[in-house]
């Protein structure tokens, strides 16, 4: 698989050498955030810099959210989404790329790797927004990859002693997963934060790389790289069984997944190698939808969904997971949860993304306590509803609170 290995690496280069040119009713949701997603956006014929942009899911409100006349790209956001974490490219060629990270109102930006004649790349925020863990390549060896830590002001920078590339946090910041090709052929691999109790995800002939758990660990989105160098989106649970792609149909594939703060969708790159775009689709592999739409000659890549910000608590809500429903995605039933904590009307209703009802459940008033209902994914005269994504909502009085669940119609 070195052959994969150095068309990574070529990727990699192609994606900074254009810098070389020119230096130039309050609602309550559990999917927060305004479904934006920061993006680098790449001019490839030579006029300009790599820089971080924004834009919503639906296409809109496309935005640059920092200019930086070193170039940034490979970003992440930090978990309370006030900053991000970026690469930087120093220096007249692309000896050196280091870690950058800046306040997401576009100021303030900080260097924290200084390390020469090496590439760090992939930063990662723990969860509780302490560390970041990158991945450094020595160029002059060979591109050797080395997952390395680091405190969040770059104190404390250490290799934890593993070979391998683009780690990501486990959501209980015990662990790390990450892509490496010790074996011979890129493989998913797992351990904790320390380097050690390492594990090997995947075995296959074809290469898996850019893995990212779902916000509640339970899968694994990744990269799959096949004989022809075909990239498309898989996932898979997170012990690494039952794989399946979701972009397998599609013209282009895609690569670099992330999923969505609710877990019910993935943004990645796809398209042909001059004309990337992002798009989104839904984890049960529906609905591919592209977001951005670049002029010629241009390209936008690396996607990174803004996180669930949102602290407050709806004041008849014991809490915020209270609200929730499982197993979402769901394809015969799903359970929904909600906790009262006095006397109130509540109706509780199911919407297509229109804002069209298809079926009250609960119109009542009730007592204080908890609740669990039953959806069948039956509209009001019992009959299935379409695949999709709909909106739970749950109206007490004038406040209205919803969150996003995905049906699969094994049937439809």
């Amino acid at each position: 698989m070195k052959t994969l290995k150095f068309y990574i690496i070529f990727l990699l280069i192609f994606f900074v050498t254009i810098i070389l040119h020119t230096q130039e009713n309050k609602n309550f949701s559990v999917f927060i955030g305004d479904d934006i997603i920061a993006y680098c956006y790449q001019p490839i014929d030579g006029s300009g810099l790599h820089q971080i942009y924004t834009i919503h899911a639906d296409g809109s409100e496309n935005q640059k959210m920092i200019y930086a006349d070193i170039g940034l790209n490979h970003h992440n956001w930090s978990p309370d989404g006030s900053k991000m974490a970026a690469v930087g490219y120093i220096g007249t060629g692309n000896d050196t790329w280091s870690i950058h990270v800046f306040d997401t109102d576009g100021t303030n930006l900080l260097r924290l790797t200084t390390a020469s004649n090496v590439w760090d790349n992939d930063p990662a925020w723990s969860p509780n927004g302490e560390r970041i863990c990158f991945t450094r390549i020595y160029p002059n060896q060979n591109y050797r990859e080395e997952i390395w830590m680091m405190e969040n002001l770059g104190s404390n920078q250490h290799w934890i002693g593993i070979e391998g590339a683009s780690a990501k946090w486990s959501p209980d910041g015990t662990r790390l997963i990450y892509f490496s090709d010790k074996s011979g052929n890129y493989e998913l691999y797992s351990c904790n934060i320390d380097g050690s109790d390492k594990q090997q995800l995947t075995n296959t002939s074809i290469g898996e790389l850019t893995p990212v758990w779902s916000p509640d660990g339970s899968k694994i989105a990744f990269t799959r790289v096949d004989e022809d160098m075909r990239h498309d989106i898989c996932i898979m649970d997170s012990n690494g069984q039952n794989m399946q792609c979701l972009t397998s149909e599609s013209e282009y594939g895609g690569g670099a997944p992330k999923w969505s703060p609710d877990g019910l969708m993935i943004a990645f790159h796809s398209g042909p190698f001059e004309g990337w775009e992002i798009f989104i689709i839904n984890v049960d592999g529906s609905d591919l939808q592209q977001v951005t739409n670049s002029p010629p000659g241009k390209t936008a890549i690396n996607p990174d969904w803004k996180p669930d910000i949102n602290t407050g608590i709806p004041e008849f809500i014991e809490n915020p997971k209270s609200l929730r429903a499982y197993p979402n995605p769901f394809d015969v039933s799903t359970t929904i949860e909600y906790s009262l904590l006095e006397k109130t009307h509540v109706e509780l209703t199911i919407s297509n993304l229109s804002g069209k009802d298809v079926v009250t459940i609960i119109d009542e008033i009730q007592k204080p306590g908890k609740y669990s209902i039953v959806w069948y994914g039956a509209d009001n005269a019992g009959k299935a509803v379409p695949s999709g994504i709909y909106l739970c909502k749950i109206q007490v009085d004038r406040e209205v609170f919803s969150f996003k669940i995905v049906f699969s119609n094994k049937f439809h």
